[in-house]
């Protein structure tokens, strides 16, 4: 219903939606999962931010880009390798900008899996190593770097883990 509602009227949602956005407590942060969609577990939630005309959201953050790209990175979809990204404007025009590469790490960092935690965590490795190898831009490729080798840590410490547990059945 309400994905009707922003093909309907993008500009009139959007607008309202703003005072949520920029408060906090619950209804911030529902609204915020709306937009944000999910992609846990393997299992793609569509948000609801790519409904709206990108201009919409860019002329939003244009406005107080100190406050508002944070708060974008925050509702992101994980599109990073994607021919339009979110992820990519965003580290190009504002990686600079004060809490928008850590805003984008959790994003990127709040996922779920079944399995093993070192086999999640090894494809999402290659994953963004190929998006690396195929990215042009250096602030991109600076954030992707930081990403990979988080990710190389967590296989590291997962694996550890993991053989702790399999010497604890034996």
């Amino acid at each position: 219903m309400l994905a009707e509602m922003v093909q309907r009227a993008p500009e009139a949602l959007w607008v309202s939606l703003l005072p949520y956005l920029a408060g906090g407590g619950s209804r911030s942060f529902w609204i915020g999962q709306w937009l944000a969609g999910s992609d846990a577990f393997g299992l793609i939630e569509r948000g609801a931010l790519e409904l709206f005309p990108a201009a919409l959201v860019w002329s939003w953050v244009e406005d107080a880009p100190n406050e508002r790209a944070p708060k974008l990175a925050s509702l992101v979809p994980r599109d990073l390798g994607k021919a339009v990204s979110y992820t990519r404007r965003l580290l190009i025009q504002y990686g600079d900008t004060e809490g928008v590469a850590a805003a984008l790490h959790s994003t990127y960092h709040s996922t779920g899996w079944a399995g093993p935690e070192s086999e999640h965590f090894a494809k999402e490795a290659e994953r963004y190593e190929q998006v690396r190898a195929t990215e042009s831009n250096a602030k991109v490729n600076a954030w992707l770097d930081q990403h990979i080798a988080y990710l190389k840590s967590q296989i590291q410490r997962a694996r550890i883990e993991e053989e702790r547990e399999q010497q604890g059945r034996a």
